[in-house]
């Protein structure tokens, strides 16, 4: 959608009025002729030293630890799924070491359960559902009560936790144990009361190790294990049935499987052929080999409950293939992860399947029946930008995808998109919320969605301006088609002209809509324009280098920039690590002298952000801290942990009651009523 020359104001479906203030959402306020300090600057940094890093602050004892951390989705890899006999929930679990419950009716999280020490690698509803084991790669496997969410026990294993089945009426849990025996640990097959977990008893086998239970309902057991290149007798692994009432072991098959359908009547096996490393189905009535399947180098398989098909997952390749096990045959093939998938599951009935995990622990949920995606369950990636509503209800935060937070719930309200997003602010009513996802990076479209339905009701993208990464939203009835590399677009909506700013360069734009500035790069130049006449007012110099960030706090009063002020520094031995001084000034709006400014070393851009009454300023530094300054004494007065060098995002929120920050593992909160009081 682009406005042809001397046309540059049009009406557009969706494409309505917004409010926006870089890291400082609100509306606009008038700029006033209000006394202001003289000017202080405190410029004391470490010397950055070629090959060394620099000395790290200490952090005070007394630093505040974020009082919530909000979350969505796992932050590391998944490697276990499990579905709830009535399809309801998805159980997930992985390298974060925690289990997520997922709502697959809202595809939001329903809770959460902690205690593992170790990557989770199997998870397994009992039959009715009130109950889940999981089990973890150190071999430590723990029941949960899905109804209270609490932990009911917890055993010690083997070595790696993967093999385990429920009895047939879900009384006992049958899991991998064993003990080591001089310089062998001799696996067993373990019985235990699923609701104490005490040991019923113990089957010795011949393995080391077991992969693959199965309990059947007419009381047998289905087990797969392998035993180390040092047994004679069996010197690669096989599959047993035994007799679960008696423990006698019925058969023997020279197979090492890797899965065993529910049905009992199929195993899969791995073999390395000069074709490619595939999987091999096998018939576990007689043990003969049935069929060689067709996909290669095949990562992980999984039956369907009813054993008439197998789902397999690569790990080189986009792709999920279905196979029937009667012919052997692809039947047809879902995408996959692109890096390859960690783990598969179906549903009871066999109509849905989840995998995961694709980009940042994400997982999918499909609908076998259309082949369609049912439900996406976004994972965590590090959080790059916070906003807050006007009225200080929601939080927007973007990432790998955009989310929307419900600050009196705490609770994740939508993910808007999954595509890579790195600027979102609220119009000044609240009513639209704008955002700049593209793909492979952010800003390739600016997308427009409606916060009371959370239905998209804009998407355009153009050729100048564009990729955005800088956005700024004015009520200005008119404005240039361009200042510097920022460029404007007029909306008409609802009877009201509109501006909006976009640019691919760091910009900001006054509340009232009065100023813009930008760097000029690549220097440390600020310049500073009239918004609605296009004429340049003034230029200062900011930073000795490059300018990182900048923005204008929500009352007008506050210019803040953050810059480099020398070249970085790499450090030896530790490739892409590099520190420079950076300096963060705060200069009156009115005269554009600098009012406040403190140096430090890091090795990125530090977040800033100033609060919405202008009188406190919050910077993260690297070594673990983010101080908040008095604006008027020019002096920190409080420090928040931030345990790492993550430079993230900052932002108050409109009455000054929270700070959060963007980071690696969520949204980190702080609440700072402690202000208030001391101001009493």
């Amino acid at each position: 959608m682009r406005p042809s020359p001397g046309a540059r104001a049009f009406s557009t479906a969706g494409l309505l009025c917004l409010g926006y203030l870089q890291n400082a959402n609100g509306a606009p306020i008038p700029q006033t002729e209000k006394q202001t300090p003289k000017p202080q600057v405190m410029l004391a940094p470490a010397q950055v030293s070629a090959g060394q890093p620099p000395p790290k602050e200490p952090l005070p004892a007394d630093a505040r630890k974020p009082d919530r951390i909000l979350r969505a989705g796992h932050k590391g890899s998944v490697q276990a799924l499990a579905f709830s006999p009535d399809r309801k929930w998805l159980a997930s679990g992985g390298d974060d070491k925690t289990i997520i419950v997922w709502n697959l009716s809202s595809g939001h999280e329903e809770f959460r359960l902690a205690g593992h020490r170790d990557t989770i690698t199997s998870l397994l509803f009992k039959p009715d559902g009130t109950r889940l084991a999981s089990a973890d790669v150190s071999g430590v496997v723990r029941m949960w009560n899905v109804e209270t969410r609490k932990m009911l026990f917890a055993i010690k294993t083997q070595r790696f936790g993967q093999a385990m089945a429920f009895s047939a009426d879900g009384k006992t849990l049958i899991a991998g144990t064993g003990k080591r025996a001089k310089d062998v640990f001799e696996a067993a097959i373990g019985f235990y009361d699923a609701e104490t977990g005490k040991t019923l008893r113990v089957v010795p086998t011949k393995w080391n190790f077991l992969t693959a239970i199965v309990s059947k309902s007419d009381g047998r057991l289905v087990v797969s294990g392998t035993v180390g290149a040092d047994d004679d007798d069996d010197p690669n692994g096989s599959v047993q049935i035994f007799d679960a009432g008696t423990g006698e072991m019925q058969r023997t098959y020279p197979v090492i499987a890797s899965a065993i359908s529910t049905d009992g009547n199929w195993m899969a096996s791995f073999d390395n052929s000069p074709s490619g490393y595939h999987a091999v189905l096998w018939n576990l009535a007689d043990g003969r080999r049935a069929h060689e399947l067709a996909p290669r180098n095949a990562s992980r398989v999984i039956f369907r409950p009813d054993g008439q098909e197998i789902a397999s997952a690569h790990g080189d390749s986009n792709a999920i293939d279905f196979v029937s096990t009667a012919t052997g045959d692809v039947s047809k093939s879902l995408p996959g992860g692109g890096y390859g998938l960690g783990t598969i599951a179906y549903s009871t009935d066999g109509k849905l399947l989840a995998a995961g995990s694709y980009s940042y622990g994400t997982i999918k949920v499909w609908d076998l029946i259309s082949m369609k995606e049912q439900a996406t369950l976004y994972g965590q990636s590090p959080v790059q930008s916070v906003a807050f509503s006007p009225d200080g209800k929601l939080l927007a935060t973007t990432s790998g995808e955009l989310r929307v937070w419900d600050l009196s719930s705490l609770g994740e309200i939508v993910t808007l998109t999954d595509a890579p997003v790195n600027r979102a602010i609220f119009s000044a009513d609240g009513k639209w919320l704008a955002a700049n996802p593209g793909g492979p990076f952010p800003g390739k479209t600016l997308k427009i969605w409606n916060t009371k339905t959370w239905k998209e009701a804009g998407s355009f993208s153009q050729e100048n301006g564009f990729p955005v990464s800088w956005l700024a939203f004015s009520k200005a009835t008119s404005a240039p088609e361009k200042i510097g590399a920022a460029h404007s677009w007029e909306f008409i909506s609802e009877g009201e002209s509109q501006v909006v700013w976009g640019s691919s360069s760091r910009m900001a734009l006054s509340p009232d809509g009065k100023w813009l500035a930008q760097p000029l790069e690549p220097t440390g130049t600020v310049e500073i324009w009239d918004a609605t006449s296009g004429q340049k007012q003034r230029s200062i110099t900011a930073h000795k280098n490059y300018v990182t960030m900048l923005s204008f706090s929500q009352d007008g009063r506050w210019l803040l920039t953050v810059g480099q002020e020398s070249n970085p520094v790499m450090v030896q031995g530790q490739p892409g690590v590099m520190y420079s001084p950076f300096t963060v000034a705060v200069w009156n709006a009115v005269t554009w002298n600098k009012e406040f400014a403190f140096t430090f070393i890091s090795n990125g851009g530090p977040g800033a952000d100033i609060s919405a009454d202008g009188k406190f300023l919050a910077v993260t530094k690297s070594g673990g801290a983010t101080k908040l300054f008095d604006l008027e004494q020019k002096k920190p007065v409080a420090v928040f942990a931030s345990p790492d060098s993550w430079p993230g995002n900052l932002s108050f929120s409109p009455d000054g009651s929270i700070l959060v920050q963007g980071a690696p593992e969520g949204i980190r909160l702080w609440k700072l009523t402690f202000l208030k009081t001391a101001s009493n």
